[in-house]
């Protein structure tokens, strides 16, 4: 190859090589996004902020424009960019936030990074959290009862007898307010029972007994007997084992900050001791 034909095609290159760089530019794309909650778990006064610390990787020099994708239906109109450089290209993001939450409200959820460019739709992994809101503004706080221990202590009686009008089985259960303001007590509610040990396959069959009043993050345990089954007594000893639950505020007379956190148990107990065998 002569002089002339080299140089003509050194000028050819410088004049492709410029209308190439946009095209390598193009196929910069983001190869990793990560998201973390802060807190992962939170549980006390709502509305509370829950913050997302997250990164971006790409695997050259471009812009990149994204938004957050959450688990409600809301949907981010805000786009936010960032803007890679040099090496090794990977920034940490502004961090994002969600407020959420109301007394009572027990919720999990996530939120995740959504690339809109250069490659649009990829996403980071979902930064999972979970909040249980226990109080609020001080007119809404509640009390909530909750059964912590739930035990079998044997028959009530020393004679270990098993006849009517005797308790066969005696159990100990622990309830605690776990919530915001205190409980009210038995006697202030018509003497009603608020915890009770009730049999789940013969309705009926339990007993329950009075609580105090408790302040928030206060306890009491009490002693639950639980009586000879009178209208059919072979259920006792042939229907065995008989699950029983532990429930606190069985009539439902308390209003609290969560409903639904109540029950403990099952416990499966066996035929009632010194009880006729089934035939």
């Amino acid at each position: 190859m002569n002089r002339t034909t080299l140089a003509v095609s050194a000028l050819l290159l410088a004049a492709i090589a410029p209308e190439r760089l946009p095209a390598a530019a193009a196929s910069v794309k983001v190869i990793g996004a990560k998201l973390e909650a802060d807190p992962k778990v939170y549980e006390g006064a709502c509305p509370t902020t829950i913050k997302f610390h997250g990164s971006i990787e790409t695997d050259g020099p471009s812009p990149v424009t994204y938004t957050f994708q959450r688990s409600d239906p809301s949907v981010d109109t805000m786009v936010k960019s960032l803007t890679f450089a040099a090496a090794p290209f990977h920034l940490n993001i502004p961090d994002g936030t969600w407020t959420l939450g109301a007394p009572g409200m027990i919720y999990a959820g996530w939120m995740a990074i959504k690339i809109d460019s250069p490659n649009a739709g990829f996403l980071s992994n979902k930064a999972e959290f979970r909040i249980k809101c226990t109080g609020g503004h001080p007119s809404d706080k509640k009390p909530d009862l909750v059964v912590t221990a739930f035990s079998f202590k044997g028959p009530i009686q020393g004679r270990g007898t098993c006849q009517p009008h005797t308790a066969v089985y005696n159990f100990s259960v622990t309830v605690k307010n776990q919530g915001t303001a205190p409980s009210p007590s038995s006697a202030s509610l018509g003497n009603k029972a608020l915890v009770q040990a009730m049999a789940q396959d013969k309705a009926g069959w339990g007993n329950g007994v009075s609580l105090n009043a408790l302040a928030p993050g206060a306890s009491q345990t009490v002693a639950i007997p639980v009586y000879y089954l009178m209208d059919e007594p072979t259920f006792m000893t042939c229907k065995a084992p008989h699950p029983f639950m532990a429930i606190a505020d069985p009539l439902g007379l308390v209003d609290e900050l969560n409903e639904a956190n109540n029950k403990k148990g099952p416990l499966n107990m066996g035929a009632p001791a010194n009880c006729p065998k089934c035939k």
